[in-house]
């Protein structure tokens, strides 16, 4: 066991990805106060890599294609995957930053007919 640890420390290293709370994306929210809503992570979201493969990895932003308001910090709006050589190492779920409350009465109108055509 302990040629097997000494194995794990050799060959492999710990690496953050993205720190929880970052800002990752900025979207459009239909019936919100503000219209738009910053997405990013609950927890950082940590991986185990081999060894100097760190420059290898791409991060992908997917938000959900529509969001409507009102969204809590704990709705669930996208997904965010770390690939190493095209292959899914870490995936997280994708929230919001802050609460995005409903806009008045005009906007929730506008937005719904704008969502019709987007």
């Amino acid at each position: 066991s302990h040629a097997l640890l000494n194995y794990g420390f050799s060959f492999y290293e710990s690496r953050t990805l993205q720190a929880a709370g970052e800002s990752l994306a900025e979207v459009r929210v239909y019936r919100a106060r503000g219209g738009h809503a910053a997405l990013g992570l609950r927890e950082d979201l940590a991986v185990m890599l081999p060894r100097g493969s760190s420059s290898d990895i791409e991060i992908r932003v997917e938000p959900a294609p529509k969001l409507f308001a009102p969204l809590a910090t704990s709705d669930q709006t996208g997904v965010v995957r770390a690939l190493l050589n095209g292959k899914v190492i870490a995936e997280a779920g994708l929230y919001p930053l802050a609460e995005v409350p409903r806009g008045g009465f005009f906007r929730r109108l506008w937005d719904t007919i704008l969502s019709w055509f987007a």
